[in-house]
């Protein structure tokens, strides 16, 4: 599948063009005197993903995220690079961690950029499985998957892993299901 969603799953669009034009084609219309709804829309929906994020998070936390371990797996805004410019997930992590989550997170092509642009604290993993130990927000596994790290575990293999090793299915955000 080509396209924006099929590349930016989940969790918003990110990167070094896509946020920057956007928001230049939303100023140019501005200076004509042209309100471009579409557009407005479009940047709308895509911060709303970060707060649908976060909330489903913090539900799945009890409601508060102040000592959970969340896993996140993908850093990137694309798949197979390791190009964390505007990444959605990183904005993710630096919230959770202001609200007291402990992350432990994995991109293996992204983990150098990534430390650059996080917290120190924040733990970086180049396998999957070992960020996810530990990530147990009131007794449940959460995991954020953004991108090809989320898709490059196998599918309903991964889940079937997943469930053996921790008990509780992932919950992936517009990338893996358990139906996959």
């Amino acid at each position: 599948m080509d396209g924006v969603g099929a590349e930016f799953p989940g969790v918003g669009y990110g990167g070094s063009c896509f946020p920057k034009d956007t928001r230049a084609l939303q100023r140019i219309a501005a200076d004509a005197g042209y309100e471009f709804t579409l557009l407005h829309s479009v940047i709308d929906a895509n911060l709303r993903q970060f707060d649908h994020v976060t909330e489903r998070i913090g539900v799945a936390a009890g409601g508060h995220l102040d000592g959970a371990t969340v896993a996140v797996w993908g850093l990137t805004f694309k798949p197979d690079t390791d190009d964390v410019r505007e990444a959605p997930a990183l904005d993710i992590i630096r919230f959770l961690w202001e609200e007291g989550a402990v992350i432990r997170a994995c991109d293996p092509k992204a983990l150098q950029n990534a430390k650059a642009s996080l917290p120190s604290d924040v733990a970086l993993f180049d396998d999957p499985m070992a960020a996810l130990q530990g990530a147990h927000p009131v007794g449940r596994h959460e995991v954020v998957f953004q991108g090809p790290a989320g898709r490059r575990m196998g599918g309903r293999q991964f889940v079937h892993q997943v469930l053996a090793e921790v008990g509780h299915p992932p919950q992936g955000l517009g990338v893996l299901d358990a139906e996959d």
